[in-house]
C-alpha cells in the first residue's frame, strides 16, 4: 500500500535535528521525540546512518562512526508510531546509497538532504527525488552558483515546487564566528519565492540572530540541532536543550508577525496605570490663582486618573495667563478639568 504524502508545509516547520543525540538507544529517540513536542517543535529529524556502507573501508579512521550514531532499520515503526500519537512529523537524512528507498519503504513522512550531499553526492538527492516524498535540502557546502544550479534542478524535477524547502546553511558548528551572508541569502530566498519554493534555515549558530532576520526575510521552516539536558553525543555541543527551543521558537514566531503590531499597542490597556494626578495640598477658594505648589503629583492606578490629568497638563504649560479656580476645592481632592478657568 502506498504512503499518503502529506503537505508538512502548511504552516511554520519547526524541526528538531535529533541527528545521533539518540546514542543508539531507541528509548532515548523516543524521549527525544517527547521532549521535542514540549518545547513547541512539530517535526523530528533523525539521520539514518549504517556504519558500514557511508565510508570506505581505507578511509580516515578520525571519520569513522560508532554504533551510537547508527540509526537501526527496526526503529522506524515504534518512532513512526509513536510520533504519530503526538502529531509529531518524522523525517530523515539520507547518508548512503539506496537509503531514501529505505526512508520511504517506512513511513518517513519527509526526507532531508543533508549540505555534504547537497552539493556532492548528488545521486543520493537523485534518490531522494525518486521517492516523490516532500524534500528539504541545505545548502552550507554551496556557493551562490552552485544553489542556484541545484533549485533550478529542484524546480524542473518531478516533485511538486510546493513540497521542496531550500534550508540556508553556513556548514560550521557552532557557526557563531561566521558572518552569515545576508544579502546571498535574501537572493536565495526571492528565487524560492518566484518558485513557489519554501524557504528556510538549518541553523548551526548559537545566537538566535540569524534566525530572526532569516525569519524577516520570509522563512517559515527552521531546522535545529536538539537534545536531551546532560546527553552527550558528536552533535550534543551545536544542540539547544528543551528551555533554549521554547525560547528560540517564540522569538522566530515573533519576528515573522512584528509587522501586525503598533508601538502602542502594548500600553493603550493600561495607560491610566501609569498617569499620575494632581491632588491638593491644601483647601482653596473658587477664584484663587492656581500654584502647582498647591498639589501633591500622584498616581491611583484606576481609570478615574486616564486622561484628564494628560489633557489638564498640556493646558497648563500651554497657556500664557492666570488660570483660576472655578469652585472652592477642598485638601486631599484631585484636580479636573473643570476645576480652573
Amino acid at each position: 500500500m502506498s504512503k499518503k504524502i502529506i503537505d508538512i508545509f502548511k504552516k511554520n516547520l519547526f524541526i528538531a535535528e535529533i541527528g545521533v543525540n539518540h546514542s543508539g538507544d531507541i528509548n532515548l529517540a523516543l524521549e527525544h521525540i517527547q521532549k521535542a513536542k514540549e518545547s513547541g517543535f512539530n517535526a523530528v529529524k533523525f539521520q539514518l546512518i549504517d556504519i558500514k556502507k557511508i565510508w570506505h573501508a581505507n578511509c580516515d579512521m578520525n571519520l569513522v562512526l560508532s554504533k551510537k550514531e547508527a540509526f537501526q532499520e527496526e526503529w522506524f515503526k515504534p518512532i513512526k508510531e509513536f510520533a504519530d500519537a503526538l502529531g509529531m512529523i518524522v523525517g530523515y537524512t539520507p547518508t548512503f546509497q539506496n537509503a531514501s528507498s529505505i526512508i520511504k519503504n517506512n513511513q518517513g513522512d519527509f526526507i532531508k538532504i543533508a549540505s555534504p550531499q547537497f552539493e556532492f553526492d548528488k545521486f543520493i538527492l537523485d534518490e531522494a527525488i525518486d521517492t516523490g516524498l516532500p524534500l528539504i535540502v541545505s545548502n552550507g557546502y554551496s556557493d551562490l552558483k552552485s544553489t542556484k544550479q541545484i533549485l533550478d534542478y529542484l524546480i524542473n524535477s518531478k516533485i511538486d515546487n510546493s513540497q521542496i524547502a531550500l534550508l540556508y546553511c553556513v556548514a560550521k558548528y557552532p557557526a557563531d564566528n561566521v558572518f552569515l551572508p545576508y544579502e546571498e541569502a535574501k537572493e536565495i530566498s526571492k528565487i524560492c519565492e518566484r518558485s513557489k519554493i519554501n524557504f528556510g534555515f538549518s541553523d548551526h549558530y548559537k545566537s538566535i540572530l540569524p534566525a530572526l532576520e532569516l525569519a524577516s526575510l520570509g522563512a517559515k521552516v527552521f531546522e535545529k540541532h536538539f537534545v536531551l539536558e546532560g546527553i552527550k553525543t558528536l552533535d550534543s555541543q551545536v544542540s539547544i536543550e528543551s528551555k533554549e527551543a521554547i525560547e528560540y521558537i517564540k522569538q522566530i514566531k515573533f519576528a515573522q508577525i512584528r509587522k501586525k503590531f503598533k508601538r502602542e499597542s502594548t500600553m493603550l490597556n493600561k495607560r491610566y496605570f501609569f498617569c499620575s494626578s494632581l491632588f491638593l495640598k491644601k483647601s482653596v477658594k473658587k477664584g484663587e490663582t492656581f500654584d502647582l505648589s498647591h498639589f501633591n503629583r500622584l498616581r491611583m492606578g484606576k481609570k478615574n486618573s486616564d486622561l484628564e490629568t494628560y489633557n489638564l497638563w498640556n493646558i497648563i504649560k500651554k497657556s500664557n495667563k492666570n488660570l483660576y479656580y472655578t469652585k472652592d476645592i477642598k485638601k486631599g481632592e484631585m484636580l479636573y478639568l473643570e476645576d480652573i478657568n
